[in-house]
């Protein structure tokens, strides 16, 4: 389970425990055998983050999830050097937004390349390949779309990535 210190107190992250589960377990991986990151390097904040930090007392945070995709563009350059050290045999995306970044795609054909496509990401000469995948936060919701997105790394990705593996 992954931890993260949020104000006040420690929270575990239910998408940490899925990102375990539905990924690396399947792909029979632990997390010592990858390179777990984020494209941003900065903890967005949403409203019921910033209402948390004022009732501790501290006025002086803006809310800035909808910022994304700016910070994400701007983050680039960080996540490619990350890349570089990482060596990876492949790149797995997690989400339409962090898809769409990293393969300079507008977010709506996200879900296009995140169903049986691997593409290729050139970093300074060097060939890495990119698969899009939903995000455990998706896959966790009961609902129509998190079940059409569960099939999807199941029948799809995942078979793609123990490919890219062996």
């Amino acid at each position: 389970m992954l931890f993260v210190r949020v104000g006040s107190r420690v929270r575990s992250v239910r998408s940490g425990a899925k990102l375990e589960e539905l990924f690396l377990k399947p792909l029979m991986l632990s997390r010592g055998d990858c390179w777990i990151t984020d494209l941003v390097k900065v903890f967005l904040f949403k409203d019921g983050h910033i209402e948390r930090y004022k009732a501790l007392g501290y006025n002086h945070i803006k809310a800035n999830r909808d910022m994304f995709m700016d910070y994400a563009k701007k983050s680039l350059s960080y996540i490619y050097k990350e890349i570089e050290l990482a060596n990876p045999k492949v790149i797995l995306t997690l989400g339409e937004e962090v898809t769409s970044v990293i393969l300079g795609i507008p977010k709506s054909k996200a879900q296009d390349y995140m169903k049986s496509k691997a593409n290729d990401l050139i970093i300074n000469g060097k060939k890495y390949t990119v698969l899009g995948a939903p995000h455990p936060g998706i896959l966790m919701r009961n609902s129509e779309r998190s079940a059409y997105w569960g099939e999807v790394l199941k029948e799809d990705v995942l078979p793609m990535v123990k490919k890219k593996l062996n």
